[in-house]
């Protein structure tokens, strides 16, 4: 489970912040005007979200810029 992964630095990546407040991908993708596959290379590292998405997915996810840009930077590349 998503929790498991969170250690007392943060999170472990994107995917866990969005488990840990219950979203799909299909559904987080639709609060930030984007696509499913697009938030999934997110997740996995292939891509990076615009600043207007990540406006978007800190207010979604109710986290701090530090908190998102961590998580972001544990995704895989």
């Amino acid at each position: 489970m998503a929790r498991e992964r969170v250690t007392k630095r943060g999170y472990a990546d994107l995917g866990d912040l969005r488990q840990l407040k219950g979203f799909t991908q299909g559904e987080l993708s639709e609060l930030v005007c984007t696509t499913q596959p697009r938030l999934s290379c997110w997740e996995a590292g292939r891509d990076r979200p615009s600043y207007d998405n990540l406006v978007a997915l800190k207010t979604a996810l109710e986290v701090t810029f530090d908190e998102l840009h961590e998580a972001l930077s544990k995704c895989r590349s």
